[in-house]
């Protein structure tokens, strides 16, 4: 074999691995699935600092509720951008669970009590399903 021949064969074989790594990237790389509305635009998700959620969930809650704001303590124990699981305490009152999610771009509480809930109760929401594996089937 010659220079000439041993040159454009490697050649061959490094645009064939370069095609096969660009392939590779395409077809496996992670899906970037973000909260997308019911038909499947992608929806601005304004940024929020953990004090100014927990003051909004504590406001949601003190009106679902129907308990003085300064009453309801809130704690979040699990979130992501659309998504929130979470304790919640009302002065000796009341301590349970709740679950909040974005719907039409705002956060709404979808469940909250002492007891275990249905998975079938908040299967409509698409919950991750580390945040609500404690719920009944």
């Amino acid at each position: 074999m010659n220079r000439r021949q041993y040159i454009i064969i490697a050649s061959a074989v490094l645009i064939v691995i370069v095609l096969a790594v660009w392939l590779g990237l395409i077809f496996f790389s992670p899906k970037k699935n973000g909260p997308t509305s019911n038909n499947n635009q992608a929806i601005s998700i304004p940024k929020t600092s953990y004090t100014d959620r927990l003051a909004m969930l504590q406001d949601l809650l003190s009106k679902k509720l129907g308990k003085n704001k300064e009453n309801v303590l809130v704690n979040i124990a699990r979130e992501n951008n659309t998504h929130i699981k979470g304790i919640v305490s009302v002065k000796d009152d009341y301590e349970g669970i709740f679950l909040a999610t974005r719907v039409s771009g705002e956060w709404e509480i979808v469940w909250d009590g002492k007891s275990n809930y249905s998975c079938q109760d908040i299967k409509e929401y698409n919950f991750p399903g580390e945040m609500v594996s404690d719920c009944t089937k």
